[in-house]
């Protein structure tokens, strides 16, 4: 992997040159499919279905009312602010296409046209994606090259992380 990306003060993301290996968690559970409601909430559905993956059962109507989203949509550094106040540590990555399967999984992706979504495998030449505004995925590498802009976002429980049940 190329880069970890570290918010700068205007909210573009630069790259880290400190990364540490990436932490692999391995289980059975499925991350639950969470749809957005408004075009500019694909970043914190994603953030809504990797906390709930982890056991801190929430909604994206529990964010939107917690955290601001702009019209135009959340950036990667406001989008690391709301994963660590749910107590989730990131790590931003600027990677190529190949190295999709050494990201810890789930993680957030970026595509082209600002969109995220959730990858939660890479196996026999697909991504699985669970996409908050057309719902679950099974994509070619080829055909997903074409979307992903190059850009990560691993998420996995801190210490500050609670488990909580709806």
């Amino acid at each position: 992997m190329k880069d970890v990306l570290t918010p700068s003060a205007d909210g573009d993301a630069e790259p880290d040159r400190s990364a540490e290996p990436s932490l692999v968690f391995s289980s059975k559970r499925r991350v639950p499919h969470i749809r957005q409601t408004e075009s500019s909430e694909c970043g914190l559905a994603c953030i809504a279905m990797l906390l709930s993956y982890y056991g801190h059962e929430t909604s994206l109507g529990e964010l939107r009312n917690r955290f601001t989203v702009s019209t135009s949509g959340a950036t990667l550094a406001s989008l690391i602010e709301i994963a660590d106040a749910n107590g989730l540590t990131t790590r931003p990555l600027r990677l190529e296409l190949y190295e999709l399967p050494k990201l810890s999984l789930p993680c957030m992706v970026h595509l082209h046209h600002g969109h995220f979504v959730v990858l939660t495998a890479v196996r026999g030449g697909h991504v699985h994606i669970s996409d908050p505004a057309t719902g679950v995925k099974k994509i070619k590498l080829d055909e997903f090259d074409e979307l992903f802009s190059g850009i990560a976002l691993e998420a996995h429980p801190g210490p500050a992380f609670k488990k909580i049940k709806s």
